[in-house]
């Protein structure tokens, strides 16, 4: 399955991987996946940032990148503030999209 991109013609303004910014967690990561625990075949980062950051402008239509339904969806007023949406996917995958969605 590929996934769609959840932003038409977006930027990208931080990748998924090691990052030299302090505030990020640390983790165990590989090219597909980064957890807050040891798997097999991951490598240990002091600082990991493990999404995608995506800039477009104000009003730019967001989509999930699969079928699913909004479990919940509210303004988080903590770690920097932002929408919060979680979708539950046909697969059963729950994903985070979290950010200043203006």
């Amino acid at each position: 399955m590929s996934l769609l991109p959840p932003i038409a013609n977006a930027t990208l303004t931080q990748a998924f991987g090691p990052s030299t910014i302090g505030a990020e967690p640390a983790m165990y990561a590989d090219s597909k996946r980064a957890w807050w625990q040891p798997f097999a075949g991951a490598k240990f980062f002091a600082h990991f940032h493990p999404a995608l950051d995506l800039a477009a402008p104000n009003g730019t239509v967001i989509r999930a990148s699969e079928a699913g339904t909004v479990i919940e969806s509210y303004f988080d007023r903590t770690n920097g503030g932002g929408h919060k949406v979680t979708v539950k996917t046909i697969n059963g995958n729950v994903t985070v999209s979290e950010g200043s969605k203006n």
